[in-house]
C-alpha cells in the first residue's frame, strides 16, 4: 500500500537527494501479503472477507495467477533512510481505513479534498 501523496512526496525526494540509477521501494511500514491486503480492504468498507482458493485454481487465468502467486512484499528503509521518506499511513489498513473514511464523506455530500 502506498497513498498517492506519499508516492508523490517520494518522487519528488528522490528527484533533489536520491542516487543516480538507483531505486527505492516505496510502501508502508508494515508488509502484507495479497490476502491480508485484500482482507484489510474488505473489513475498511464493511464488505464480506475475499474468498481465498488454491492458487492452482487460477492457472488458466495466467495473469491473476501470476499477481496473486508472487509476494510483492518490500522494505522502505532504503527510502527513508536515504530520501528521509516516510509513509502518511503506517499500513495499509490505516490507509483503506482512511479511504473508506473518505468514501462515506462524499458519498454523504461533503467534499473531500487531499491533504
Amino acid at each position: 500500500w502506498v497513498d498517492v501523496a506519499d508516492a508523490a512526496r517520494a518522487v519528488a525526494l528522490a528527484v533533489d537527494a536520491g542516487r543516480a540509477g538507483e531505486a527505492y521501494n516505496i510502501a508502508d511500514d508494515v508488509p502484507a501479503g495479497w490476502g491480508e491486503h485484500m482482507g484489510a480492504v474488505a473489513r475498511a468498507f464493511g464488505a464480506p472477507e475475499p474468498m481465498s482458493v488454491p492458487l492452482w485454481v487460477l492457472r488458466p487465468a495466467p495473469l491473476a495467477h501470476a499477481i496473486m502467486g508472487t509476494d510483492l512484499r518490500m522494505s522502505n528503509a532504503k527510502a527513508r533512510r536515504e530520501l528521509g521518506w516516510r509513509p502518511g499511513y503506517g499500513s495499509s489498513l490505516d490507509g483503506v481505513r482512511a479511504l473508506a473514511g473518505a468514501g462515506a464523506g462524499a458519498s454523504a455530500g461533503r467534499r473531500v479534498t487531499a491533504a
